[in-house]
């Protein structure tokens, strides 16, 4: 596996316009270092702050091993305490994130197309303690990220769309079936396309943020207790609007009908990543025609069934209000965790 270096930019307020227009004609992930960051959104920020229930991670080994549920304070002071737990996307209301947004004007100059339409999806914040991962994946809703380490260290292992292949992504979805979190001689003995793999090894500290292009990997380590926050956008409405739609798809295929665990589909899974050369054509031409034939009735199935469960937003200690959900059920946000995946 080859590393390349990764292009970094300084972020001076002002320069805004710039930065946009760069990260707009950019294929490439690119680091962006905000000098002079603010130091308080630490865990103790989190801590202090706000109420709730939060949905967390367990780790052992670089293995997510279980998935808990706990006040969000409680799970945090763990996290802070460098506890091998990772919670995912947690949602917080649009007054409290915004005291931290306004940090990163940025974010304000891109045109506001949430994911899913909902404009408090607008910004996910995520938290983990050392020892805790996230799979490989890219983002089902094929926008482009913005992520901001708020505090603590992470790494994260990233590559471009055109290294699917090497990288073993399987059918119809953006995962890939390595876990990264495995010894890397193991990796290569039971994956050895990864040997053709070009990528991107990026560690983050408080105030570097990380531009990752649509359809771009990515592989997240815990270093140290550590938080941080991801602004999604789309540059193009077409995304915008089929990024909605496949985000309805993976909820109905993966996490509602479940087909990926049928024995046959996942031998189809196998053969479909595995494969080289013509065999390669064959299986991506298969895949193509059954997409076309399971797209749009599993999305508008999970439409019309209100079966988006989004991410759950806790409040801040002085609202009475605890918890809200999209709607009110959490099952994306359990189905990701057993499996360790993520949207």
């Amino acid at each position: 596996m080859k590393l390349k270096k990764i292009r970094v930019i300084d972020y001076e307020y002002g320069y805004e316009e710039l930065i946009k227009k760069i990260l707009y004609n950019s294929k490439e992930p690119i680091l962006i270092k905000i000098k002079n960051f603010p130091e308080k959104f630490s865990l103790d920020y989190f801590i202090e702050r706000f109420n709730g229930e939060a949905k967390y991670n367990v780790f052992e080994n670089n293995m997510c091993v279980d998935l808990q549920s706990s006040e969000l304070k409680t799970a945090l002071t763990a996290i802070k305490e460098n506890k091998p737990y990772r919670i995912f996307s947690q949602i917080f209301s649009r007054n409290e994130s915004e005291k931290i947004e306004r940090h990163v004007p940025l974010w304000k100059k891109f045109p506001l197309r949430p994911r899913f339409f909902n404009k408090n999806l607008a910004v996910a914040y995520f938290f983990g303690g050392k020892g805790a991962h996230t799979d490989m994946h890219y983002d089902r809703e094929h926008s482009c990220n913005l992520h901001l380490c708020l505090s603590g260290k992470k790494e994260i292992l990233l590559f471009t769309e055109d290294q699917s292949d090497n990288i073993y992504k399987v059918p119809f979805i953006s995962d890939s079936m390595i876990h990264f979190g495995l010894p890397m001689d193991l990796i290569r003995k039971e994956f050895p396309r990864i040997n053709q793999a070009e990528g991107y090894q990026v560690f983050l500290e408080k105030g570097d943020m990380l531009f990752m292009p649509r359809n771009c990997w990515h592989y997240t380590t815990y270093h140290d207790a550590s938080s941080a926050a991801t602004y999604a956008f789309y540059p193009n409405k077409f995304f915008h609007l089929y990024g909605f739609l496949t985000g309805h798809f993976f909820l109905g295929y993966k996490v509602y009908s479940q087909i990926d665990q049928y024995s046959w589909f996942k031998k189809f899974i196998k053969s479909y990543a595995f494969a080289t050369g013509i065999k390669k054509y064959f299986f991506k031409m298969i895949e193509k025609i059954l997409f076309l034939g399971l797209f749009l009735p599993i999305s508008i199935c999970n439409i019309m069934g209100k079966r988006i469960s989004l991410y759950p937003r806790v409040a801040a200690k002085k609202r009475k209000t605890k918890l809200y959900c999209y709607p009110k059920n959490q099952v994306m946000s359990q189905e990701y965790g057993v499996e360790d995946k993520a949207v």
